[in-house]
């Protein structure tokens, strides 16, 4: 018997189906989201439904929902402390001093990658050819220009800043 629902990755509200959310609601089944996500652009550039599109619609149920990950900073501190930490050790074998350590976090959703950056004072690269492309006048897939002022118009209304923004991520 199944004591929780778990929100996993790139789940659509339409294979779960409502009868399963509403059926976890009249159990009073907790909900776990391990991340609060939810759009993001697909590799073929369009957008799709994420664990926190799923959480959301079952606390609209009115399930209890437990959600992990950004916008929460403590998955952020965790990470700067096991970097931190790998990079003293590997100072202290070499008998060199630590170098300073900087942090950029990367993300597309203003709401939950930059808003999580921010919660961590961790500096952010929202990436605008993302989720909130077309509030940007960017085209499918982020084509077209970023102009800064429609940036800072969008993080305006949403009430969150990054430190930086570029159309497009590229490794």
């Amino acid at each position: 018997m199944h004591t929780h629902i778990y929100a996993g990755h790139l789940l659509k509200i339409a294979i779960v189906g409502s009868h399963v959310l509403k059926r976890g609601v009249e159990r009073r089944l907790p909900m776990i989201c391990a991340n609060p996500d939810e759009r993001a652009m697909l590799p073929d550039g369009t957008l799709g439904h994420m664990p926190g599109a799923i959480a959301a619609e079952y606390a609209r149920l009115g399930g209890q929902v437990v959600m992990f990950g950004k916008p929460d900073r403590k998955h952020f501190d965790a990470s700067k402390a096991l970097v931190t930490s790998s990079i003293a050790a590997d100072a202290a074998s070499t008998s060199h001093a630590a170098p300073p350590v900087r942090f950029l976090h990367v993300g597309d959703s203003l709401h939950h990658d930059i808003a999580g950056a921010t919660n961590a004072e961790v500096d952010s690269l929202f990436i605008g050819g993302g989720i909130h492309a077309s509030a940007l006048g960017l085209g499918e897939g982020g084509e077209g220009e970023l102009e800064e002022a429609r940036v800072h118009e969008l993080q305006g209304q949403v009430g969150i800043n990054a430190t930086y923004a570029s159309r497009m991520f590229v490794w």
